[in-house]
């Protein structure tokens, strides 16, 4: 649920909002999300394990 859709993330105007895939360059976070809330569609807030 991290936006498997994106595939590559890319640059913003400020202040302007895109979904982002947070398995995906820049950001690459490993492991698994835990826990997600949504924040109000398409926004969501998740809780990930590291897994180390």
């Amino acid at each position: 649920m991290a936006h498997a859709a994106i595939t590559e993330n890319q640059d913003i105007a400020t202040g302007d909002f895109r979904p982002v895939n947070l398995l995906a360059k820049p950001f690459d976070i490993k492991g698994s999300y835990i826990y997600c809330f949504m924040a109000g569609e398409p926004k969501g807030v998740f809780l990930w394990n590291r897994g180390d």
